[in-house]
């Protein structure tokens, strides 16, 4: 037992990003574990048949014998292979007798080794983890995961409440005719080729019938009736209409309704009907992988946090921010992304700290030369909207300060490319900024710059200027 210990203690201290030269040696342990945990788990078997077995084995042996009945009868009959009763003794085992935290650690460690060469072992990692553990952090993050990126974000809590009552009613005038016509199924033709949702769905409710009276639950009856909703749903819904359904069932929380919700889908991970949804999931597949899930959720709590500066405010408070903001912060804004824009790019040209980058960024993104070939026929400058006179009054500050003192630094890359001033035919390019019209460039300015990329500690999207994602974390990453 002391050699199992040790075993168990090292995948709790392993870091999560190996290096190739451990990786191997982490594996050879992984190995070792599960050899011990085969070992230890017979004698744990044999407890439960004992005259005074305690609760624990009781419910060990019990759940390991209906994993055989379901591996040994029905459509697996004759098929189970050695490997899968062995992970099944082994993730079992796991489930039932080992700490919290340490299950936690053999759970994600047996996803990370198996997710791809060994599917099998995942299913059975997760099947023993739902029927023995619950990981409420892991409910509560999925189902705000669901809420805010996935399925129906947009949904209010009544129209939550109302869809997921509706979807549920539906159900249940349906399952009990689609079961016994499972039944019928099974019975005639013994469930020897692949079956029909009907028959999957009739030796899902047999066998889950057999497993939920294994773990000794008080509530059964409450259980069985949702995992007879769940099953269906997760059997003969559309992939769409069954996401929704999972999802506002976990964000609904009821906890037999949950881990039911759970449950019903280890028949559809055999198949590729859910795999999507599946996979969707499987990120934050553990407690230990919720630290990621964290960072998803304070890049949401960031994206709608309110931005520091937008558009809608007046120029004067826009330069009064500019000040705040160094050339770094500067670059990162001038390529701009809208005319509407136009008040922070006339507020760049404007800042001592502007770059020179900075300036041609802001004439090449918002096209400067095209807005002269505008100017030079029948139009003027007052038939433009109000924000295209506000972006010309950015263009003349750039090109005044190009022909006075000039900008502060040449540091970083920008898009700019004037082609040559005098074309093939030895023509004069009037796109060339020195022979623009108005808002001209002396030849001294267009110099290349270094081509150093930009270290902003601000963001900039969709008219709005708010911290980095990284900068806004250090300030309010304990706000989770």
């Amino acid at each position: 037992m002391s050699t199992l210990r040790n075993l168990i203690a090292k995948i709790v201290n392993q870091n999560p990003k190996k290096s190739k030269t451990t990786h191997r040696k982490d594996f050879e342990e992984a190995k070792a574990l599960r050899v011990a945990i085969l070992e230890q788990g017979e004698a744990e078997f044999r407890k439960g048949l004992a005259s005074d077995p305690t609760p624990i084995d009781e419910n060990y042996h019990a759940y390991v014998q209906s994993r055989i009945t379901y591996y040994t009868t029905g459509y697996h009959e004759g098929r189970p292979s050695n490997e899968a009763l062995r992970q099944m003794h082994i993730h079992a085992w796991a489930a039932h007798y080992m700490p919290v935290q340490e299950f936690e650690a053999f759970f994600v460690q047996t996803i990370d080794m198996n997710q791809s060469n060994a599917p099998g072992a995942v299913v059975d990692a997760r099947y023993a983890a739902e029927q023995v553990r619950s990981f409420p952090r892991l409910d509560a993050m999925q189902a705000a995961l669901l809420t805010q990126y996935e399925i129906c974000p947009s949904e209010t809590d009544a129209e939550r409440h109302e869809e997921l009552r509706a979807i549920r009613a539906d159900i249940e005038t349906k399952w009990a005719a689609d079961f016994e016509q499972g039944k019928q199924e099974v019975a005639a033709r013994g469930a020897v080729t692949y079956p029909s949702d009907h028959m999957s769905y009739a030796l899902f409710l047999e066998s889950e019938q057999s497993s939920i009276r294994a773990i000794g639950t008080n509530t059964i009856d409450k259980v069985m009736h949702e995992i007879r909703i769940h099953g269906w749903a997760a059997h003969f819904l559309e992939y769409t209409s069954f996401q929704k359904f999972h999802a506002r069932t976990l964000i609904a929380g009821d906890k037999a309704a949950v881990f039911a919700a759970r449950r019903a889908l280890t028949p559809t991970s055999r198949r590729s009907k859910y795999s999507p949804f599946i996979s969707m999931l499987s990120h934050c597949a553990s407690p230990r992988k919720l630290e990621v899930s964290r960072e998803d959720q304070l890049m949401h709590a960031w994206r709608k946090s309110a931005p520091l500066l937008t558009t809608q405010n007046t120029q004067q408070e826009i330069e009064t921010f500019f000040t705040t903001l160094n050339a770094d912060d500067l670059h990162e804004m001038a390529h701009g992304e809208d005319v509407s824009d136009a008040p922070f790019l006339l507020a760049i040209a404007r800042h001592p700290l502007c770059d020179w980058a900075s300036a041609f960024e802001i004439l090449h993104s918002f096209s400067a030369a095209s807005y002269l070939e505008k100017l030079s026929s029948e139009e003027i400058a007052a038939n433009f909207s109000a924000d295209e006179q506000t972006l010309f009054h950015a263009f003349a500050t750039i090109s005044e300060r190009a022909h006075g003192a000039g900008f502060k630094t040449r540091k970083f890359k920008h898009n700019a490319d004037w082609g040559s001033p005098i074309g093939r035919d030895g023509s004069i390019n009037p796109y060339f900024p020195t022979f623009w019209q108005n808002w001209a460039l002396p030849k001294a300015a267009l110099q290349p710059t270094q081509g150093k990329q930009c270290k902003p500690r601000i963001s900039f999207g969709s008219g709005e200027i708010r911290p980095t994602f990284q900068e806004w974390k250090k300030r309010n990453g304990n706000i989770l």
